[in-house]
């Protein structure tokens, strides 16, 4: 992780490509690579996230969020050996997924998007919270390993089976106990980070239940790996929700179009994690907290309530006026964090220790110290001064670059079980910079590091105890995401930093080396977006074409256009020889790749916001080299320019004239000289249209 490059200008740092559309990928394409891999690195590297924020590419049905976007697996399988890398990627096909593509519009309330219109639709919805039509399964968050099979999951009830080696939606698990509705329930919300306890085999999770008249609640379950364990774990205690005589958690009616007709391989999973649940239910004293994520230790879950809190009339506003499903809390500066305390073996509530007030998602880390009366933890956790990220977060916000807050910082407390106190050891550690203001002193003043940063990972076999290391990915101020660090907490300083010029990084994932004594010794792997594809002009074109440019063909690249293709090409080689690349079929592959550039344009700030004439210059010079550049290239690579059916759907779909434009331009593209070429074609192009106007 010693690589490291200069920035880019904030006038040229562009995140719009990183929050645009993609494609499915449902084949195994082998990925260009430069380097070689360990040869000791070898497995799958799944990846869960938005992948397309508008429904069939019309702009006018665009989401508000991204974390509104449809759920999109990727899949990177890894040799070290043989030095190859497969991608292979897939939409999950929830229920919101495929109604929404079949209408052409949205169809259930996601966090920040209400496809309800009308004021009256969104007021039967007080009455009808649990309507079937309106349930939320859009599982976009994380994707985790759960009783032998992947599960995609989110902050709703229930998540989805996903098949490890042809990433096929299997079925919904449905059957989790925070599943089954509480009487006058308003809101059901999950942690989508479950915990694997390796000492007890078993994944921890927990849900926030909050009802109109019968209290608020936090669950907790464990599911276990062998039925054996959970017979002898804690059966007696008096907050056992397990122990009421029903066996069935799933509410039908709840989950009528969703579970109905449901394979048997789903049935049995269902059935399987049914019969390996604990479930334990614990009082708020105050109002319920948001909790996107916990913390385990040897022998303790360990949860942060912070100071954002449900709100009866904050909700009531939010499903009135379609706002994001987290303004149903209200943030309560004025309150502590307390830190809630549960013994892994038994499900004992042990404390619930003051903190300070603090806003968080992800904490980092947690482990026991004072081995002789294990009482007392340190806790690692990725704090905010307050809660204004989640309104930074907005797709339109975050496309346009504003981001002025940036993430949080590594701050540590000490939780004396014995006393019921919490400390904070490194407080006022750090001092305030001088030459810019800082967006959350407080975290700042008291972080272990003055860097912002989020998604922290560790080493995985360090989870739960004394550790060195955080992986995570820097957001400064007015950046998003634009490096990867390595924080050394013992000697409080970065250690490495991976970045290049205009780039967006994603979560890094830590993969230690087989045998290794040493916590650092492994591998990073992260996923890596340009921002700005083309550097240099050696056209006409002013800057600001050149950058508009930039992002149109960076969303056309071949995670987009290029799948389109080659999943034609694998379908066709499947058939029969004399029934391949039939000019009808290779029309329609090239009317999929056109209606794709076509839906760019129309998509793309940048294009849309200049005037009628300069959108009118701006396109003239960008259809000619996407098509050039982009274009041509895939169609080339895929081999379909030496079909004669490739050149009668070009002369189809456009002019006769783009016939001869496109078979000069094959005879003049060479792999490893396209940018020597790219002036001479555009020429080329450019005359070939005037003689034949």
């Amino acid at each position: 992780m010693a690589k490291s490059f200069f920035s880019c200008h904030q006038d040229d740092w562009n995140t719009a490509s990183f929050f645009s559309s993609t494609q499915e990928c449902n084949h195994p394409v082998k990925v260009d690579m430069n380097g070689k891999i360990p040869h000791w690195l070898k497995g799958c590297l799944y990846r869960n996230g938005p992948g397309q924020f508008e429904v069939n590419n019309d702009p006018s049905t665009s989401v508000n969020h991204p974390f509104d976007g449809f759920a999109y697996i990727n899949k990177y399988e890894v040799d070290g050996e043989n030095n190859t890398i497969y991608f292979q990627s897939s939409f999950i096909k929830s229920r919101a997924y495929k109604e929404s593509m079949k209408r052409g519009c949205l169809v259930t309330r996601q966090l920040g998007t209400d496809p309800c219109k009308s004021l009256f639709s969104r007021f039967q919805l007080l009455f009808s919270p649990r309507d079937p039509e309106q349930f939320p399964d859009n599982t976009l968050v994380t994707i985790q390993r759960v009783n032998n099979e992947l599960l995609a999951l989110t902050e709703v009830v229930m998540g989805y089976v996903i098949d490890e080696q042809t990433l096929e939606t299997i079925a919904p698990l449905t059957s989790l106990t925070f599943a089954k509705p509480m009487p006058t329930e308003i809101l059901t919300m999950t942690t989508s980070h479950v915990m694997y306890d390796s000492k007890r085999k078993m994944t921890v999770s927990y849900a926030t239940r909050i009802t109109k008249s019968h209290g608020q609640w936090l669950d907790v379950i464990f599911i276990f790996d062998d039925e054996t364990k959970l017979n002898n774990n804690g059966r007696d205690l008096h907050h056992d929700i397990n122990d009421d005589g029903d066996d069935e958690n799933v509410d039908a009616g709840r989950f009528i179009l969703i579970s109905n007709n449901m394979n048997k391989r789903g049935q049995k999973y269902n059935q399987t994690i049914r019969s390996k649940t604990k479930s334990f239910r614990y009082n708020y004293e105050d109002s319920a907290s948001y909790m996107h994520s916990a913390s385990i230790t040897e022998d303790y879950l360990i949860l942060s309530e912070i100071p954002f809190h449900f709100s009866l009339y904050n909700t009531l506003r939010t499903i009135l006026t379609g706002d994001l499903l987290t303004n149903m809390f209200k943030w309560n500066a004025a309150l502590p964090t307390y830190f809630r305390v549960i013994r892994l073996d038994n499900g004992e509530e042990i404390a619930r220790i003051v903190g300070p007030t603090l806003f968080t998602f992800h904490h980092i880390n947690a482990y026991q110290i004072d081995q002789t009366h294990r009482n007392e933890i340190v806790i690692d956790i990725c704090t905010y001064d307050d809660h204004r990220i989640i309104d930074e977060f907005y797709l339109k916000k975050v496309r346009q670059n504003l981001f002025p807050s940036g993430f949080g910082y590594v701050r540590r407390f000490h939780l004396n079980l014995t006393t019921k106190e919490c400390l904070e050891p490194y407080k006022n550690l750090q001092k305030l910079p001088t030459d810019q203001s800082t967006a959350h002193p407080v975290s700042h003043k008291n972080s272990l590091i003055p860097i912002q940063i989020e998604f922290p990972r560790i080493n995985p076999n360090y989870i739960g105890h004394l550790y060195r290391y955080v992986y995570a990915v820097r957001g400064p101020q007015g950046y998003l995401m634009d490096a990867l660090v390595k924080i050394d907490l013992e000697a409080h300083h970065i250690c490495g930093l991976w970045q290049e010029p205009c780039t967006c990084l994603c979560e890094p994932i830590f993969v230690p080396k087989p045998g290794s004594a040493q916590e650092d010794e492994g591998i990073v792997l992260t996923i890596l977006s340009t921002l700005n594809l083309l550097t240099t002009d050696h056209s006409n074109l002013n800057s600001e074409q050149w950058k508009l440019l930039s992002n149109l063909l960076q969303c056309f690249d071949k995670y987009s256009g290029l799948i389109i293709g080659r999943n034609y090409t694998y379908e066709q080689n499947k058939l029969p020889l004399k029934l391949r690349y039939k000019s009808v079929s290779v029309l329609h592959m090239t009317q999929s790749l056109m209606h794709q550039g076509n839906s760019l344009y129309i998509s793309n700030k940048d294009f849309v916001n200049l005037s009628e004439n300069d959108r009118m210059i701006s396109l003239d010079y960008t259809v000619l080299l996407t098509v050039a550049c982009s274009s041509n290239l895939i169609y080339f690579e895929l081999g379909l320019t030496y079909l004669s059916a490739f050149f009668e759907a070009v002369g189809i779909i456009s002019r006769p004239c783009y016939t001869e434009v496109a078979q000069r331009v094959r005879d003049r593209i060479v792999s490893d000289r396209v940018s020597d070429t790219v002036e001479s074609m555009t020429q080329q192009i450019k005359e070939t249209l005037t003689r034949n106007e």
